[in-house]
């Protein structure tokens, strides 16, 4: 349950919640299951952030920095993470179906069963990251580096991967069916 103090320092803007961040670099923000929907956060500083089970549905994380931030089963539907930074985030389980992240970095993020149908993720950078069992059907992966990460038992139908960086990635009993580009 999300602390009824950050979501106060959060509802006074995205300013006064970096500063705040500043000034308690040590503590870690509980919004878990908070109800966010719609919100417009650029840039904001969300590292390590507990956000676990919220709802995010067309939150607008421009730029944001969620580096390390707990995303465990949240609904981030429609959500506009263009260059969000999602660096060893956890987002198993979460929804992202329709979601704008272009150019965002996923690098060693766990997307463990995430679901990202019909998201766009044109020229995201995802080293290493975690794709297990994570519906991508009918996703823009165009230019997208996947370089080491493990999309295993991944749902790729109807996807494309054109100019894709799939070296070293580990696509063992991933879906390619239907008019996938994987190759």
């Amino acid at each position: 349950m999300a602390n009824d103090k950050h979501l106060a320092i959060l509802e006074k803007g995205v300013d006064s919640w970096n500063h705040w961040r500043i000034r308690n670099p040590n503590l870690v923000p509980d919004l878990s299951e908070a109800n966010l929907n719609s919100i417009v956060l650029k840039y904001i500083n969300f590292k390590g952030v507990n956000l676990s089970f919220s709802q995010l549905c067309e939150a607008n994380f421009m730029s944001a920095d969620l580096t390390g931030a707990n995303l465990n089963g949240a609904n981030l539907f429609k959500a506009y993470l263009v260059r969000a930074n999602f660096r060893k985030a956890n987002l198993c389980q979460a929804n992202l179906e329709s979601a704008n992240l272009i150019g965002a970095n996923l690098c060693e993020a766990d997307l463990t069963g995430v679901n990202l149908r019909k998201t766009n993720l044109k020229a995201t950078d995802s080293v290493k990251a975690k794709f297990v069992e994570a519906n991508l059907s009918h996703t823009s992966c165009d230019g997208a580096n996947f370089y080491g990460a493990n999309l295993s038992r991944a749902n790729l139908a109807h996807t494309n991967l054109s100019e894709a960086d799939l070296n070293e990635a580990v696509l063992n009993e991933a879906n390619c069916q239907g008019k996938t580009d994987c190759w």
